[in-house]
């Protein structure tokens, strides 16, 4: 296979080095993890890449179809595992059949790059791991998004120049979506238009030269 693994020692450091490798590079990285335990390790870093807005796709196994409700091998109860993680991702899904996988795995890959970037969760039952069949992926594959992020409203754009160029005292507040879009440099050049200093979030430090004149910390 031509997919690089990497194998880590706790199911939290992959999720934070999947989340790390999209900050760095753009793309969003997957972790695979086993059922129960395995994937309730994930938690804490889950919840970092929600608040951070980074998109990680973590795949878990869940009950095999035949055993499920029966308490088998760490099943969380009722095979609510997916229910946990809810209010920590984008989206959940669970996959319980072969034909629902591709279209899952394609509207979560989908949905994590698509608006405001986060985390997913696709949930597959243990034994469609192992499954063999032929799959027909070129609609799927059609469907990633041509853009993360949709353009500016002009409109909106323009009121802001208005209130910017109205201001007595300007300062910005810049959060993580400057290192998203790779706009530091354009930052820097709206501040010392401005004569603005610069307040940074926890997550965009980096997004503004800790050393300029403007910098006003985070």
């Amino acid at each position: 296979s031509r997919i690089r693994y990497v194998s880590c020692p706790h199911e939290q450091l992959a999720v934070h080095a999947a989340d790390a490798y999209y900050r760095t590079t753009g793309r969003p990285a997957l972790v695979t993890t086993t059922i129960g335990p395995g994937l309730g390790n994930t938690t804490n870093a889950v919840m970092d890449a929600m608040q951070d807005c980074s998109a990680v796709l973590v795949i878990a196994g869940d009950t095999i179809r035949r055993y499920e409700g029966t308490d088998s091998f760490q099943e969380v109860r009722d095979a609510g595992q997916a229910q946990i993680f809810e209010p920590i991702v984008k989206r959940a899904w669970r996959v319980r059949q072969p034909h629902a996988l591709l279209n899952s795995m394609a509207r979560a890959m989908n949905y994590m790059v698509t608006g405001e970037p986060g985390p997913v969760l696709v949930s597959v039952a243990m034994d469609l791991f192992s499954y063999v069949d032929a799959f027909d992926i070129e609609p799927h594959r059609r469907r990633w998004p041509t853009c993360r992020r949709l353009p500016g409203s002009e409109a909106a754009i323009g009121e802001a120049v208005k209130v910017l160029a109205e201001a007595h005292r300007p300062t910005i507040f810049a959060g993580g979506g400057i290192l998203g879009a790779d706009a530091t440099e354009e930052l820097v050049r709206l501040a010392e238009r401005l004569d603005a200093p610069v307040v940074t979030s926890m997550i965009g430090q980096s997004g503004f030269p800790n050393t300029h004149r403007l910098y006003a910390g985070n």
